[in-house]
């Protein structure tokens, strides 16, 4: 049987489930699998958008062609889906937010998170330090226990270095519907890249 329930009120509960975990603030996102009849989406790239009209996160993602970026209170950050979506009740979205946590130093994240985890209903599948396109950034994938109100789900996120903090990339799915999703959300996080690395590789 389906849970319904809040898209909206999943990623709040899971952004509170990893702020406990470092200490720090955190991101949301999930991603989509609507490939008609089996083939691969068209992607386009843009760049990654804040809650600022004024200017954007330094980082560029791919999506569908036809996703577009909107706001949605209470929600603290962007969401990018297909056009239509409700992120009350659709799962097919990616989440886009600023953080608060100092990435200089990640492997350092890594071990708060890491040392947080082991006291805490939730755990840490994947926990690492990786390589986005020459930016060192943290790769979570954690599993948040369910309860009364919502089912037990899966976040994936990608947490990158800004001046001032990180900006966080997550996509979330329950734990039934993770593993199909999960190719789709990888796909669209490990696509960031730096705005810089797009102006040398149209350069080339």
């Amino acid at each position: 049987m389906k849970h319904l329930i809040s898209r909206t009120a999943l990623v709040l509960s899971t952004a509170l489930a990893v702020t406990a975990l470092t200490g720090l603030v955190v991101v949301s996102a999930a991603a989509a699998t609507d490939a008609a009849d089996g083939a691969e989406q068209m992607t386009r790239r843009i760049e990654l958008p804040t809650l600022s009209s004024a200017q954007n996160f330094p980082y560029t993602i791919a999506v569908p062609t036809t996703w577009e970026a909107r706001r949605e209170i209470p929600a603290p950050g962007i969401f990018l889906g297909p056009p239509g979506a409700q992120p009350d009740n659709d799962f097919h979205m990616v989440f886009v937010r600023r953080s608060t946590v100092d990435l200089s130093d990640p492997q350092k994240v890594v071990d708060a998170i890491a040392a947080n985890d082991e006291h805490q209903p939730w755990t840490a599948e994947e926990l690492k330090v990786i390589d986005a396109d020459g930016r060192k950034a943290v790769w979570i994938l954690m599993e948040i226990p369910g309860d009364a109100t919502q089912p037990a789900r899966r976040t994936l996120t990608l947490k990158l270095p800004i001046d001032d903090g990180s900006v966080d990339v997550m996509a979330t799915a329950p734990v039934d519907e993770f593993d199909s999703l999960r190719p789709e959300f990888e796909r669209i996080l490990r696509s960031v890249r730096p705005v810089e690395a797009d102006a040398a590789a149209s350069e080339g």
